[in-house]
């Protein structure tokens, strides 16, 4: 399996998953030109994605997704609290045909198996995965306000551990955000 992190922050969050012909982003955060841009740098193309699969509603990791599933045609996986709260806040760009996912309920996209789980987080239903493909198994925990002990019996055996690491305290409290953003950022359901 490959993984390409193409981007992790509040400007937008995508990863790459490769195996054999599969090609599946995880988050779409970026816009369709950024993310094809990223694409184009590691030999990518966006015309070759077979799927997107999203971790929650927020838009740095899903600002583009009902555009491209549009131009694309490609299933969209994620959970039906997520859909539901983005086509709530964004009527004139919805996600018009998800394919549902749901915490603790495997499913396939070609030869990978992803398990999603829950992880605290201020979103509707935020997921993290565990991907499996050839013998190897990845773990991808992004946007959680703490580990419970369900995240390591998740990712225990994992060949590849992905975890949020772009917070910096001190840049939070030195930043330009209002205090209530600072304070849910600092929550146990905002970052690490």
């Amino acid at each position: 399996m490959r993984i390409n992190i193409l981007g992790s922050s509040s400007s937008g969050n995508a990863t790459l998953f490769v195996f054999g012909t599969t090609r599946v982003l995880v988050d779409a955060g970026f816009s369709a030109r950024e993310l094809a841009r990223r694409l184009r740098e590691i030999g990518e193309d966006l015309s070759r994605i077979s799927a997107i699969v999203l971790t929650h509603e927020h838009t740095d990791h899903i600002r583009s997704v009902p555009r491209l599933a549009r131009a694309l045609g490609i299933p969209i996986f994620i959970s039906r609290a997520s859909c539901e709260m983005w086509n709530r806040m964004n009527p004139d760009d919805p996600i018009s045909t998800p394919t549902y996912i749901a915490a603790e309920c495997p499913f396939e996209i070609g030869p990978m198996t992803f398990r999603p789980f829950a992880v605290p987080h201020d979103a509707a239903d935020t997921l993290a995965f565990t991907i499996e493909a050839g013998g190897v198994k990845v773990g991808y925990v992004t946007d959680l306000g703490y580990i419970p002990h369900l995240v390591g019996e998740r990712v225990r055996g994992a060949d590849v551990l992905i975890l949020e690491a772009n917070h910096d305290l001190e840049m939070l409290r030195n930043g330009p955000y209002p205090w209530s953003v600072k304070q849910r950022i600092l929550s146990r359901h905002g970052h690490l």
